[in-house]
């Protein structure tokens, strides 16, 4: 367990605040870090349910936390870190007495970075360790901004790891599309959405419209809302209109009639006399 005194502590915030608002790259992506800081137990924290427009990363560098991530409480304990994407909900539940964590605010300006699909909880590598030891070393003096920059981009690798794996077995082949679809096909009657759809082929929403515009020349929101009306459609001789729309997983008759009405020109109501 590391020694922190609070002129350490101090002494390494000093450090870190130097390094804000810088920006480096690596590989494709384009990273702005906004802050950087160490929190420690006695410090406030927000117990309230909220989320950000960026990344946030907690490294645990002594004792744990607990944390709710998409309703999902997580410990994250010692030498291990949780990546929170953006417009992702989570809250603090709970930290130790002994506890410490340095924690990264960060944005991706160029460069595609998925956000679903995460295993979020990682324990550090060596050479993650190695990284952060040096922001704590009382002899280490001058190369914080390089430190900081390399264990931030080592953690990012780490966690981009799996999905960029996974990007690249999908190859963007017809029999590929043809999988997607008819998992589409198959869940028609739920109220899936596309981000459900690329958490379940373990890709990014983009990743999932490239390949739709592809092979149908449609974002795959748009391909979703298409077949999702062709099969109301079938189901409108037989059902009313609000079984129809519970049937397909709308949340209501408005939102059902006006994705009908997008597609086919039509109310629901008046396509269904219609067709009886």
């Amino acid at each position: 367990m590391r020694k922190i005194n609070s002129e350490i502590i101090k002494s390494i915030n000093r450090k870190l605040k130097s390094v804000a608002l810088t920006m480096f790259t690596f590989d494709d992506y384009k990273i702005k870090i906004f802050w950087l800081r160490l929190i420690r137990e006695n410090e406030a924290y927000n117990v309230k349910e909220h989320s950000h427009s960026f990344f946030e990363i907690h490294y645990v560098t002594r004792g744990s936390f607990k944390i709710v991530v998409n309703d999902v409480e997580y410990e994250v304990k010692e030498d291990e870190y949780i990546l929170v994407p953006p417009s992702i909900k989570h809250r603090i539940v709970s930290v130790s007495n002994d506890f410490h964590k340095l924690v990264w605010g960060f944005e991706v300006e160029k460069g595609e970075v998925p956000t679903s699909g995460f295993v979020p909880q990682n324990v550090a590598t060596y050479v993650q360790k190695q990284c952060i030891d040096l922001l704590f070393s009382e002899e280490f003096k001058g190369f914080s901004d390089v430190s900081t920059k390399l264990s931030l981009e080592l953690f990012l690798s780490r966690a981009l790891d799996l999905r960029t794996k996974s990007e690249k077995v999908l190859e963007e082949g017809s029999e590929v599309f043809e999988r997607i679809e008819r998992f589409v096909l198959d869940n028609l009657c739920t109220s899936m959405t596309v981000y459900d759809i690329a958490i379940n082929f373990d890709v990014s929403v983009r990743h999932l419209s490239r390949i739709c515009e592809k092979f149908t020349g449609l974002t795959f929101g748009k391909f979703l809302r298409e077949q999702k009306i062709n099969k109301a459609c079938a189901l409108l001789p037989r059902y009313t209109v609000k079984e129809t729309a519970d049937m397909l997983g709308y949340s209501d008759e408005f939102s059902f009639s006006k994705s009908f009405r997008a597609v086919t020109g039509k109310t629901p109501s008046l396509w269904r006399k219609e067709n009886k």
